[in-house]
């Protein structure tokens, strides 16, 4: 979480406080103060193809193991 976040010091700070308090630390919770906020991520879109491309794959005459491609 840190590394990915770039809060090494920070978060080790706070657990440190934590711990000094004689405080459990809650994942939650440094994920929420240190991590992105949801308007910062992008958004992605993944646009999957469909199951009907692997069954063709699948029935494709083959070369020494290697799939030829058929000419459309």
């Amino acid at each position: 979480m840190a590394h990915e976040w770039g809060c090494e010091a920070a978060l080790a700070q706070h657990l440190e406080g934590l711990l000094e308090a004689g405080e459990l630390p809650k994942l939650d919770v440094p994920r929420k103060r240190f991590g992105p906020s949801i308007s910062e991520l992008p958004h992605v879109e993944v646009r999957l193809a469909s199951l009907v491309i692997y069954d063709e794959l699948m029935n494709r005459p083959t070369v020494r193991g290697v799939a030829r491609v058929r000419p459309r």
